[in-house]
């Protein structure tokens, strides 16, 4: 669940949910970064066939959620990959 932080009245708001079921269980990990104004969510995931890909998904908080969802976009997925994420970076130029 992706939570917002309310520092003048220390209370969090639930937002929506990542874009896929997240579990630790068959070396799937995923890491969090932030790039300009949006939120990164790098997940690994391991398919049913013992396939293996990264996959990076981006989402901006000032389009909000709509429905009660949010409205994650799909910036890039490399198949035939390990899913271990031990670090994460975003680099611009």
């Amino acid at each position: 669940m992706i939570k917002k932080y309310w520092k003048q009245n220390n209370t969090w708001d639930d937002l929506g949910r990542l874009p896929v079921q997240v579990g630790f269980s068959n070396g799937k990990c995923l890491a969090f970064k932030t790039s300009g104004d949006k939120l990164l969510f790098v997940d690994g995931q391991s398919g049913p066939e013992g396939e293996e890909a990264v996959v990076v998904y981006s989402w901006c908080p000032r389009l909000g959620v709509i429905n009660c969802k949010i409205e994650w976009e799909v910036l890039g997925r490399k198949e035939g990959v390990g899913v271990s994420i031990s670090s994460c970076d975003v680099m611009g130029c």
